[in-house]
């Protein structure tokens, strides 16, 4: 049981908020966003603050990637990546385990769900939406790796430290989230 819901799967989620509520939230984040005139928002260590399961009710995304328009996209987090491993490849020695989330068995209203990304793959869907200001949330979290190949990609792209704005605006309750 978790919150008074049953849960069958361990890492099942229980929704604790109205599909209204997180609209709001994505509606806040898309305000801070015209007012700093970015394009694109890109949330890394989403789980950090716990901006995962605050924009989308989903817990264990790495990163979002929130568009002035459309759909957001929330990308899962793989806990073992076996492209940047220094194990060898075959099953994991010692007993570790890995945790694959796919994104078949994951949902959040509003969000598309995408499987774990290389750095390479996720500076590619950030260029897709072609931002002239791209503002971050904890820019401090990126990797060597995305912010060569985010550099890359985005050659000319401003990039704007939004961290601050948005956790102002994420500390300021609703009614409903109060009442939880």
């Amino acid at each position: 049981m978790l919150y008074g819901k049953p849960m069958v799967l361990r890492y099942e989620q229980v929704d604790l908020f109205s599909r209204k509520e997180y609209q709001r939230r994505q509606a806040l984040l898309r305000e801070a966003m015209r007012a700093s005139e970015t394009d694109l928002l890109l949330v890394l260590h989403a789980s950090k603050d716990a901006y995962d399961q605050w924009l989308t009710g989903c817990r264990l995304l790495s990163e979002l990637i929130v568009p002035a328009h459309g759909e957001i996209l929330g990308i899962l987090l793989a806990e073992f990546d076996p492209v940047d491993s220094l194990l060898p490849a075959g099953p994991a020695p010692d007993g570790r385990r890995s945790l694959y989330r796919r994104s078949e068995n994951a949902s959040a209203p509003d969000v598309k769900l995408l499987d774990a990304m290389t750095a390479g793959q996720l500076a590619a869907c950030v260029a897709d939406h072609a931002p002239k200001r791209l503002g971050l949330v904890h820019p401090d979290a990126m990797t060597f790796r995305q912010r060569d190949a985010l550099r890359a990609a985005l050659p000319g792209t401003e990039w704007v430290d939004l961290t601050e704005t948005i956790a102002v605006k994420k500390v300021v309750k609703s009614e409903e989230e109060i009442a939880a």
